[in-house]
């Protein structure tokens, strides 16, 4: 893919290509992780001497719905209905120029974001379902630095993204169904973010 960066800031063009990399390959990357968990609990139950998953097997939740897949920051997520979660938010809202130049094009340093929210159905508010949705929210973060450490370039639109992410996860958080009725639900999210390199035509 090319993207012509010689205009404005560039960075929805940065943006578009994170979303579109994300969308292609997020629930491929989900599956690995949940196979390579099942083992990490297996192997955890084993060190610990008893079952660390408490009976609740941690399957991970595919990002099913096309809405649930964000372009930019949605803050009325938190109120979205119950079928949007999980979700993935995809932004790119910070430029800077960069000391780096090649031939005739600028170094730009953008910073790329994404935003992940799961969820967990509390059927017995006995703290299973917190652990199995804090597991889900490494996990599922995980799965998307994996998508993003398999092409860092992100199909050919940026130089390349430079450093390791940093990745910060939220505290879990009730929500019934309906926000005030319905069955009880727990939620956890994760921001992440990357520094990108990229060149630009010099104006």
């Amino acid at each position: 893919m090319t993207i012509d960066f010689a205009v404005g800031t560039g960075l929805e063009a940065v943006q578009a290509a994170a979303y579109a990399l994300l969308v292609n390959n997020l629930n491929d990357a989900i599956g690995e992780m949940e196979a390579r968990g099942q083992a990490f609990d297996d192997d955890l139950s084993a060190r610990v001497g008893f079952d660390v998953t408490r009976g609740v097997p941690t399957t991970l939740e595919r990002i099913e719905e096309p809405q649930a897949f964000v372009y930019g920051h949605r803050p009325s997520l938190i109120d979205a209905p119950v079928d949007l979660y999980p979700n993935a938010s995809v932004m790119a809202f910070a430029s800077t120029g960069s000391a780096e130049q090649l031939d005739q094009l600028d170094g730009r340093r953008d910073v790329l974001q994404v935003e992940v929210m799961v969820k967990a159905l509390d059927k017995h508010e006995d703290g299973t379902a917190e652990e199995l949705c804090n597991r889900r929210i490494h996990r599922t973060a995980d799965a998307v630095i994996m998508v993003f450490a398999g092409d860092r370039t992100l199909g050919g639109a940026v130089a390349e993204i430079s450093e390791e992410p940093s990745v910060e996860h939220g505290n879990v958080f009730v929500r019934k169904r309906d926000t005030r009725m319905g069955a009880r639900f727990l939620w956890q999210g994760t921001h992440i973010e990357w520094a990108v390199e990229r060149f630009g035509h010099r104006s």
